[in-house]
């Protein structure tokens, strides 16, 4: 299908992970040009081979222009603590009312 918008497209103005680097556990946040309309996404961690090793998703129908979108303890999806290193941050969001997506992509150093 084709969806038609006067809007301009969705835009991600920062992707955050606090705190880096990470000891336990970090937090992450998406700063977008958009607020008040329904919003789904889906945030991986990669290691620097590209294999993926944990992924969440997301919704909210009211979200703000600064989206809480998940936290990382440093373990694997099957929760195997990962080594200390440089791990890769992706994130998708897609606007339920027009489609649009966003991507970002953020550093993150796991140092236990």
């Amino acid at each position: 299908s084709i969806i038609v918008s006067e809007r301009p497209g969705l835009t991600l103005w920062g992707l955050h992970t606090r705190p880096n680097p990470v000891l336990t556990q970090a937090a992450f946040t998406a700063e977008l040009d958009r607020s008040g309309e329904p919003l789904d996404w889906t945030v991986g961690i990669y290691d620097l081979t590209g294999r993926l090793l944990s992924q969440q998703n997301g919704q909210c129908s009211d979200c703000p222009a600064i989206l809480d979108i998940g936290t990382w303890d440093g373990r694997s999806s099957a929760g195997q603590p990962m080594p200390n290193g440089l791990y890769i941050v992706q994130l998708q969001v897609r606007s339920a009312t027009d489609g649009s997506i966003a991507n970002g992509t953020e550093r993150l150093l796991l140092t236990k």
